[in-house]
């Protein structure tokens, strides 16, 4: 029976015999538990491992196969990304609906305390205690994520450790089904981003100054002449000149963010040298949607 539901994890059962060839089994689960077989573990006669996936699952669920047809991997960590992209296309097929904001702001919460979802995505999230299961996504890898009564629960602990956070982290969250926003997640995951910082906004601070203190050595690297910024489908050009942003140029662009008190300020340098800019209403942990968007 073919299961159209989200895949929650993916797991392996090793064989007990030494002198077996197939040396383990993957298979996929959904969250009620049940279980499909994907792929088998070959030892060679060489003594080197391969990857191969069942030509039935792939008739069955090509559906949420990644891009690139590849069905065979000698590399454990290869076969790993192929693995998460299964888990991360069965949530895409089963999404219901899009979100009202694509960018939403989180603080990193103590390991012992409940990390709870940003404020702008609790109205997606039922709060009687029914389980809910998310994808969270960073590179080529992919965490399912239960969520009950608008906290996190299992997958979480593993995604925090995997990635080190800690308490004074913030962690920004994209929702791809959404038009509406300064930048598509989409347009920065599929790149390199080359550097990433933020600004909160606080009486007597200067993002002008904070820029040409963070990206000093960028301008230096890059040889910049202009520093293009872009939000939407507006973009600015500051000029730069011994390594200090025009004034008047800088200003008309933030004029136009019309920031408020404790609003903050994401700057991301993409691969070309250029700048995509989020800016997040932190009262409501969500990305601030401009008229001019």
């Amino acid at each position: 029976m073919v299961l159209r539901a989200p895949f929650v994890r993916w797991a392996r059962i090793k064989n007990p015999s030494p002198t077996s060839p197939r040396t383990a089994l993957f298979y996929l689960q959904t969250a009620e538990g049940n279980k499909v077989s994907c792929a088998l573990a070959i030892r060679g006669p060489t003594n080197r491992i391969t990857y191969t996936a069942f030509g039935v699952f792939l008739d069955e669920y090509h559906e949420i196969l990644p891009l690139g047809g590849i069905v065979q991997w000698r590399f454990s960590s290869m076969f790993a990304q192929w693995l998460d992209g299964l888990l991360y296309h069965s949530f895409l097929l089963c999404s219901e609906k899009g979100v009202g904001n694509a960018w939403h702001l989180n603080y990193v919460v103590p390991a012992s305390s409940a990390q709870k979802l940003p404020n702008g995505l609790c109205a997606y999230f039922p709060a009687n205690g029914e389980s809910t299961w998310i994808v969270l996504r960073h590179g080529f890898r992919a965490w399912p994520v239960e969520v009950i009564n608008f906290e996190f629960g299992e997958g979480w602990d593993n995604f925090r450790d995997i990635h080190a956070l800690r308490p004074e982290f913030k962690l920004v969250m994209s929702c791809e089904l959404n038009l509406h926003t300064a930048c598509l997640p989409s347009a920065i995951a599929k790149q390199q981003t080359m550097l990433k910082f933020g600004f909160w906004y606080l009486p007597g601070q200067t993002l002008r100054l904070e820029c040409e203190a963070r990206l000093n050595e960028v301008f230096q690297v890059f040889d910049l002449e202009d520093m293009v910024i872009h939000m939407a489908d507006r973009s600015w050009e500051i000029k730069i000149q011994n390594l200090k942003l025009d004034v008047a140029e800088f200003n008309q662009f933030w004029s136009a963010l019309d920031m408020e008190f404790l609003d903050y300020l994401l700057i991301i340098l993409l691969p070309n040298a250029e700048f995509q800019v989020i800016v997040f209403d932190t009262s409501d942990e969500i990305e601030k949607i401009y008229a001019w968007f």
